[in-house]
């Protein structure tokens, strides 16, 4: 069974022996299925295969293969080819997966293999749906004034040290200080389905991107001062202490503790000094429609009161099956900043570190972790991560706890152990 019909003025492909599968694809698409003898429920169902000029995020290439839901009593071989048209900048092809668009999400096929030489991902299926090539989740850093990641590039017009990161439902980027003035930095390949929100340092500082932004982005920045940038889908954030505090409407304050009455979902940002947020069990979590997004409690600098300090975090439940965050906890230029006695589950960076100093990491488990468990990097310096449970959230994964700091000699200046099974230490 073909794939693709002949116009009527041409000849009809040659017909497969009777011992072998029929195999087809349209023209030019990329893609070729091929189908065993009685997959079909319908022997003259009509297939379709059109590659998607619009592409769900995340993906380099993707077809819609039809009927939409058709179901085949054995499984159908997908081989997509990707030697014919070039990757978006700083895609590894090696890591290009054959994967399943799920309630806007890509899905690898689990038998998905990369084939190197002949440049094409072959994997099989039981449905029809939405299928595209789908690079992992890339991160580059070094100094420069370019930085690609898997079809996000990053110009800045001078030379900064940075690290970005970007997958199919992230992006976010680390920029060191160099010099006084104003710093000019454009950033390309955002999304361009839907609004999603540019944040700059802070909830505070932000910037819609929009389908019209056509994925570009210019911005002036203070060059002397380091920035941390992130993408999300929506606002969708509770704020504890400062000009604009809610917790009453999630809890209530008694002294400087705000605790929770109830589960929160789309995520804290703590916006005042001498805090504690203390969730008394309850979950703080990710709207489906947004999973993998995002940051469940964040932690950094306002206008009025400027970089954090004396925080605590403790007694929460972060993330979570189908409700899980790109980073559970990012704390920036943070002093004495506590996260004690919590729980993370399935976020992709459990909880990050970014700069700062005295963060004390205690009593928490991190479970079912996608990246990395503990993230500490850029300078943080002199604090505790001591007494933690970590566990990896894949096959083959090990869950564990990161550093990426310029001035440390090694991670030991900063950890007590017991700490992780697995410590990278790293420097630029």
């Amino acid at each position: 069974m073909s794939c693709a019909e002949p116009a009527p003025d041409e000849p009809a492909p040659d017909e497969p022996a009777p011992d072998e599968p029929a195999r087809g694809s349209d023209v030019d698409s990329g893609l070729v299925l091929t189908l065993p003898d009685g997959a079909l429920p319908d022997s003259g169902m009509r297939l379709t295969i059109e590659e998607l000029a619009v592409l769900p995020r995340g993906a380099v290439r993707a077809w819609e293969l039809g009927p939409d839901g058709t179901k085949f009593a054995e499984p159908v071989r997908l081989e997509a080819e990707y030697g014919d048209f070039e990757l978006p900048p700083g895609v590894d092809s090696s890591t290009l997966r054959l994967s399943v668009y799920v309630d806007e999400r890509w899905v690898a096929l689990a038998d998905s293999e990369n084939d190197v030489d002949k440049k094409v991902v072959r994997a099989t299926t039981t449905h029809f749906s939405i299928y595209g090539l789908v690079p992992d989740p890339k991160q580059v850093d070094g100094r420069g004034m370019l930085w690609e990641a898997n079809g996000v590039s990053v110009t800045a017009d001078a030379e900064h040290f940075a690290r970005l990161s970007a997958s199919p439902t992230a992006i976010s980027l680390f920029l060191s200080g160099e010099q006084a003035g104003t710093a000019a930095l454009s950033l390309s390949g955002l999304p361009t389905q839907g609004t999603h929100h540019l944040y700059v340092d802070s909830l505070e500082d932000h910037r819609l991107v929009t389908p019209a932004d056509a994925g570009q982005v210019s911005l002036s920045i203070d060059g002397a001062r380091s920035h941390y940038l992130w993408l999300q889908p929506s606002p969708g954030t509770v704020h504890i202490g400062g000009t604009f505090d809610q917790c009453a409407s999630v809890g209530s304050w008694s002294g400087n503790v705000c605790r929770l009455s109830a589960d929160i979902v789309g995520g804290v940002s703590i916006e005042a000094p001498d805090v504690v947020l203390d969730c008394d069990g309850h979950r703080i979590s990710q709207e489906f429609a947004d999973r993998g997004m995002g940051v469940g409690v964040l932690v950094t600098e306002t206008r009025q009161l400027g970089f954090p300090s004396d925080i605590t975090v403790q007694n929460c439940v972060v993330g979570g099956t189908d409700q899980w965050f790109w980073e559970g906890v990012a704390v920036f230029s943070g002093t004495r900043i506590h996260v004690l006695d919590s729980v993370f589950e399935d976020n992709a960076y459990q909880l990050k570190l970014i700069s700062g100093s005295e963060a004390e990491i205690v009593g928490n488990s991190f479970l079912r972790t996608l990246a990395t468990s503990v993230l500490v990097s850029e300078d943080a310096t002199n604090g505790v991560i001591a007494n933690n449970a970590m566990t990896p959230g894949m096959p083959c994964r090990t869950s564990r706890l990161w550093t990426t700091r310029s001035t440390a000699s090694s991670a030991s200046d900063f950890l007590e152990p017991p700490t992780s099974r697995l410590l990278e230490t790293l420097s630029r």
